[in-house]
C-alpha cells in the first residue's frame, strides 16, 4: 500500500512540475495598467513620478526638477526647472508642430534664448536680454 501512495504522490509531483515548467516558458504576462506608478527616496523625499502625463523627477520640496512628456504642440517634450520648480529649459516641438526648439529661460521667467525652425522650416537662433526683449537673430536661409 505504501509503494501505491509513493507512486501516486510521484506521479502528481511530476505532472505538477511539467505543467509549472511549461507555464514558466510564457515570458509575455499581458497588460499592466495603473494610473501612476511613483518611485520615492527613503532619505531625501524626491521621486520619481509615471503617470499618462509623462515621467517626472521631484526634489525633496515637491517640486519638478524635470518633466518628460508632452509639449506644447502635442509632440514630446524634455523639460528642465530650477529648484523652486520655474522652467529654465525647453526641449520638443515648437507651438506649431512642424519643427524643434530648444528654449532657454533667466530666472525671472523671461525667454533668453531660441534655437529651431522658424514658420518657413529654416533654421533660426534668437539671443535676448534679461527682459526678454530680443537683441540678436540669425536665420539659416541662405
Amino acid at each position: 500500500m505504501k509503494q501505491y501512495f509513493t507512486g501516486f504522490f510521484t506521479a502528481i509531483c511530476l505532472t505538477t512540475s511539467v505543467f509549472l515548467f511549461m507555464g514558466s516558458q510564457n515570458r509575455n504576462h499581458g497588460d499592466i495598467e495603473v494610473s501612476s506608478i511613483k518611485i520615492k527616496d527613503k532619505y531625501s523625499a524626491s521621486a520619481i513620478a509615471i503617470s499618462s502625463d509623462g515621467m517626472m523627477m521631484i526634489n525633496n520640496k515637491g517640486k519638478k526638477l524635470v518633466s518628460i512628456g508632452q509639449g506644447d504642440a502635442l509632440g514630446g517634450a524634455i523639460r528642465t526647472f530650477s529648484e523652486d520648480g520655474r522652467e529654465m529649459a525647453f526641449f520638443g516641438a515648437n507651438k506649431d508642430g512642424d519643427g524643434g526648439i530648444l528654449r532657454t529661460k533667466n530666472i525671472f521667467g523671461e525667454e533668453t534664448g531660441y534655437f529651431g525652425t522658424d514658420i518657413k522650416n529654416n533654421g533660426i537662433v534668437t539671443l535676448s536680454d534679461r527682459y526678454g526683449n530680443v537683441g540678436w537673430v540669425a536665420n539659416g536661409k541662405q
